[in-house]
């Protein structure tokens, strides 16, 4: 872990690696939750978009609370 307020080179390599897992995981959480999902007829242009979404999402929130948090892992330095 980076120190706080700053970021290192793993972070990032660690951030994308958040960004793909979550880039999949939303929407297939999304299709499972369809009910009567077709995989022809789909909504692959809304499904697209929520994969990014979460992508982006992911990405963002793990750089975040690296930013935030210590070497012990304490956001701000006291929580944790």
């Amino acid at each position: 872990m980076s120190a706080l307020f700053k970021l290192n080179g793993s972070d990032f390599t660690k951030g994308l690696i958040m960004a793909i897992f979550m880039g999949v995981a939303l929407p297939v959480a999304a299709v499972i939750q369809t009910p009567g999902f077709d995989l022809f007829t789909a909504n692959w242009e809304v499904i697209g978009k929520l994969a990014l979404n979460g992508a982006f999402l992911g990405f963002a929130t793990y750089l975040s609370k690296n930013f935030l948090s210590d070497e012990n892992g304490k956001v701000l330095g006291r929580f944790g």
